[in-house]
């Protein structure tokens, strides 16, 4: 089971193996921005997008980051979000397969109007290897969403490309695409910014798209919008 605890374990590993590459120039680069034009990789995931109070918070503090890292890739407030699941995990090969997102839209039919609308707090910003992140803790029906989606999915053996298994609720703000400037100057505000509350939202909806690495708006279709049950709320966070 999935607790409160384990997540700050979880986020706390991430920035730990993020100062320790940071700190010896081993960030990760992300080539693909350096010509996003030459960037084909499609995928098929299940995403929150995020309420305007929360965008209008990050983006303040967006804004105090980008003098100090201004040639990295900051997220555009319409792409952020937060992934539910990855049924079909972004890469080149992606072909977009109308009777597989028909297999799937029957599962999610099935499964998430059953799952209450759920909290999720959003506090503070940690570094990974190759990332900014905001920290997400939630409400169980999250993590009873996934593993019941998991569950459906390979139960009917529909093809499920998950990269790894999820269990944070992360939203990516910034990536690196090109090796860190200012590294004392970054560390420093992102200790000040560890902790910062940006804000809460309950979810209520939840899109089924085919899009691109960064969820781009450009290059993102939503196939579906589906209603979490509005009549059971969750009680607490995990």
């Amino acid at each position: 089971m999935i607790t409160s605890t384990l997540l700050h374990h979880k986020y706390e590993e991430i920035e730990e193996n993020g100062l320790n590459a940071i700190s010896v120039k081993q960030e990760v680069i992300d080539n693909y921005l350096l010509d996003p034009r030459t960037d084909n990789r499609k995928g098929l995931s299940l995403v929150v997008n995020l309420d305007y109070e929360l965008l209008e918070n990050i983006y303040r503090v967006l804004e105090i980051l980008k003098p100090v890292m201004p040639n990295q890739y900051f997220y555009p407030l319409s792409d952020i979000h937060l992934t539910v699941l990855s049924v079909v995990t972004v890469n080149d090969d992606f072909r977009y397969k109308e009777n597989l997102v028909e297999e799937y839209d029957k599962i999610f039919c099935d499964v998430i109007p059953q799952i209450p609308e759920f909290l999720v707090n959003f506090e503070g910003l940690t570094i990974s290897n190759g990332a900014i992140i905001m920290k997400g803790f939630y409400e169980f029906p999250l993590a009873e969403l996934r593993e019941a989606l998991r569950n459906q999915i390979t139960v009917n053996g529909i093809d499920f490309q998950e990269r790894y298994k999820l269990m944070t609720a992360h939203s990516t703000v910034v990536r690196f695409k090109e090796v860190i400037s200012n590294r004392k100057l970054l560390l420093e505000y992102m200790n000040l910014f560890k902790n910062l509350y940006l804000g809460s939202m309950v979810v209520k909806s939840i899109d089924f798209v085919c899009h691109d690495w960064y969820n781009s708006l450009s290059k993102k279709t939503v196939l579906k919008r589906y209603y979490l049950n509005q009549d059971h709320k969750a009680l607490a966070l995990i």
